[in-house]
């Protein structure tokens, strides 16, 4: 919903960076599937690859063989504004040879917005990255959020305080108005909370399953916010997953 937003604010077309599929247009109507490269999710493709392969290896055979794939290099050419790219880092690194091998002219263009530390992004990139931080889901922030959906959340604050300002403006300018205003903002407040081992996290997931009616969100929310447990989404996701099995064992 923040891309769409984004996008109507722009005046532009939404593409969607996917795993399973390639990169598709925002209006295509897609298959069912469950294919990720985020570490720790149940559906991580890349956990399921034997030797290992990058995001970007599996990018390449994905855009080669997928049949709804499009050049994500044929649609930027064929764009005449700015390419805003919000992206968590593994969908960031999947296609960051895509980007880098832009035409300089096209690459001028992007900017991009991701929820990891700039020295983490391809350096060929980093001329166009935006620099938000955790700012972002500070106090003084207007959308605050998860760290699931930061780059997106990133790409339409910089579309309404930024680029519709200064449309016109090259990536350092569009980079500097974003420090100012971040600069205005508190960090969050950090909460500390409890480490916790596998074990010991399922038997709370347990414990609180049918209070929580088996919901990952709500399971997410009574660890982190009831009982004070620090769990990442994609391993709660996987955790969460395990006992669904066990569930359908059981009970059937």
């Amino acid at each position: 919903m923040e891309a769409t937003e984004a996008a109507r604010r722009l005046e532009g077309t939404l593409g969607i960076v996917s795993a399973g599929l390639g990169f598709v247009p925002g209006e295509l109507f897609v298959p069912s599937y469950g294919l990720t490269v985020v570490s720790g999710q149940p559906d991580n493709v890349l956990e399921r690859i034997s030797p290992r392969v990058s995001p970007k290896d599996w990018w390449d055979r994905l855009s080669a063989l997928s049949p709804l794939n499009h050049s994500v290099a044929k649609e930027a050419r064929a764009t005449s504004g700015l390419i805003v790219v919000a992206l968590p880092e593994s969908y960031l690194e999947m296609i960051s040879g895509e980007l880098a091998g832009l035409p300089k002219a096209v690459r001028s263009r992007l900017r991009i917005m991701t929820g990891t530390m700039s020295e983490r992004v391809d350096p060929r990139l980093r001329a166009w990255l935006m620099p938000y931080d955790d700012r972002l889901d500070g106090p003084d922030s207007p959308l605050p959020g998860t760290r699931s959906d930061f780059a997106t959340r990133a790409a339409r604050h910089f579309v309404e305080a930024v680029a519709v300002v200064a449309p016109k403006a090259d990536a350092a300018v569009h980079a500097a108005s974003v420090g100012t205003l971040l600069s205005k903002w508190r960090r969050p407040r950090v909460i500390l909370r409890q480490q916790k081992t596998d074990s010991e996290l399922l038997q709370l997931l347990r414990r609180h399953w049918k209070s929580a009616d088996g919901r990952s969100g709500r399971l997410l929310r009574v660890l982190r916010d009831d009982l004070r447990v620090s769990c990442e989404q994609g391993r709660l996701a996987r955790l969460v997953a395990q006992i669904r099995d066990e569930r359908r064992e059981r009970f059937g």
